[in-house]
């Protein structure tokens, strides 16, 4: 009998990876979507809410950006960002993420790592603008793939030690990408454009 696991990110329980073969990231099989099993997805998600709320908001940025036009990706979001930089943003801070998570995996080191949010988006801002809209698009959906998939590959150990920083956004990167998301509809909303 083979040994499962819960996929939230595959979206099906899997035989444990030494007995299926190993998947690539950003492969079909990685992308499917959740609901494939209840029975695991009501497991995995009891222990880990993250994944599942994670995978619920990603697959709405990548529904987003497959839907969004050119000239959309061009619309304000706010005074100063339109929706390519929303999604830059989105980017960033989901690589940033990624990047501790596999410091922390590597190193077991688990620290805060503060950052002044203003200042870097401030500073990026620049770099954001000079992005092609599409390829912001992208990178925002891919960023949040990576993320999503090292969240739901660390141990219960590392996850328990990440919770004992207090802050929520680091497991629920949903949270960010929620209140972005919600931006960039309305201001379609309100430009017509949808």
């Amino acid at each position: 009998m083979a040994t499962l696991f819960c996929g939230a990110v595959l979206g099906t329980c899997q035989k444990a990876s030494s007995e299926r073969e190993p998947l690539k990231r950003g492969s079909m099989a990685q992308s499917r979507s959740l609901g494939d099993n209840n029975t695991c997805q009501r497991r995995f998600s009891m222990d880990r809410p993250f994944v599942e709320e994670n995978a619920r908001e990603r697959m709405r940025l990548r529904s987003l950006v497959g839907r969004l036009t050119d000239e959309e990706l061009n619309l304000p979001v706010g005074t100063d960002w339109t929706i390519a930089i929303a999604l830059a943003h989105l980017a960033f801070w989901d690589q940033r993420s990624a990047v501790l998570m596999r410091i922390w995996k590597a190193t077991g080191d688990v620290s805060p790592s503060p950052i002044d949010i203003d200042v870097a988006n401030e500073s990026l801002l620049p770099l954001w603008l000079a992005l092609p809209p599409r390829a912001a698009a992208n990178l925002a959906v891919s960023a949040a793939e990576e993320i999503d998939l090292e969240i739901e590959e660390a141990s219960p150990e590392l996850i328990s030690t990440i919770e004992l920083l207090g802050d929520r956004f680091r497991l629920y990167r949903s949270s960010h990408r929620k209140m972005h998301l919600d931006g960039i509809e309305g201001a379609l909303k309100k430009k017509g454009a949808r």
